[in-house]
């Protein structure tokens, strides 16, 4: 008797560890705790892209060219269950139209994201400081775990983040990030899928010039294209896009006339 009761309580105690250890495995990755699971064990996921963007115009004035500069700062954002964050990417671009004094459009270089840019985009020369690409994928990490309305709060009244987020080396102005992050929930698309998937973000400006005459106005134009792409090897999950455009009119003398 005194065996059975034994080999009952050894059966008991090797099936409580089984159990144990199984729901703490169900239980490990962190982000997948927020990816919200289906009855099959897919994951119902939105995946969106947030543009931010702010616009400066000036006329030509003598050699100084006239202008129209836009930069846009840009979130691809993987939402999971109670709108919780599971991936975020962010990047910036500067762009710009100009022309001159005369009238004649200059014809502008290729744009570049500062992501792209990487170490050639130098904002310091203090070398302790990240680079600004270091810094944007530390404040996204920041915003993996949380909602919306939670990044939001890392942004101060100035616009620097919080002292958590200057801690994590993010000494840069955070708050058009966090505007994109809260973009990009707007318009976001519905995947399901087992995991988030490998996420992307592509920013693609041009820059479209006119000269001006003396019977027509010229016209500086950029045109903006940002999608985010959630893949799975060559499977695509989702892909979502975004565009934006920004346009004025300038005369012979390089006076901005009119806009829109």
């Amino acid at each position: 008797m005194k065996k059975i009761i034994s080999l009952i309580f050894i059966l008991t105690f090797v099936f409580s560890t089984l159990v144990l250890s199984s729901c703490g495995k169900k239980n490990e990755g962190g982000m997948n705790d927020n990816m919200g699971n289906g009855t099959d064990g897919m994951n119902n996921l939105k995946l969106g892209v947030g543009v931010h963007s702010v616009t400066t115009e000036k006329s030509a004035d003598g050699a100084k060219n006239g202008a129209l500069d836009v930069t846009y700062t840009v979130a691809a954002t993987v939402f999971g269950k109670d709108g919780k964050i599971v991936k975020c990417k962010l990047d910036a671009i500067e762009t710009h139209a100009n022309f001159s004094s005369s009238g004649k459009a200059i014809t502008p270089s290729d744009f570049k994201s500062k992501q792209e840019l990487g170490d050639s985009y130098v904002m310091s020369d203090d070398e302790t400081k990240l680079k600004w690409y270091e810094q944007a994928d530390a404040f996204a990490k920041m915003c993996e775990g949380k909602t919306v309305d939670e990044v939001k709060k890392l942004v101060t009244d100035g616009g620097k983040g919080t002292d958590a987020v200057i801690k994590a080396g993010c000494t840069i102005t955070v708050s058009e990030f966090a505007l994109a992050v809260e973009k990009s929930l707007k318009d976001a698309k519905d995947y399901t899928a087992a995991n988030v998937g490998d996420v992307s973000l592509s920013l693609k400006v041009n820059a479209n010039i006119s000269d001006a005459t003396d019977s027509a106005n010229g016209k500086a134009e950029l045109d903006g294209l940002f999608s985010a792409e959630a893949k799975n090897g060559n499977q695509s999950l989702a892909k979502v896009e975004k565009t934006d455009k920004a346009s004025l009119t300038f005369d012979a003398s390089g006076k901005i006339s009119a806009k829109k």
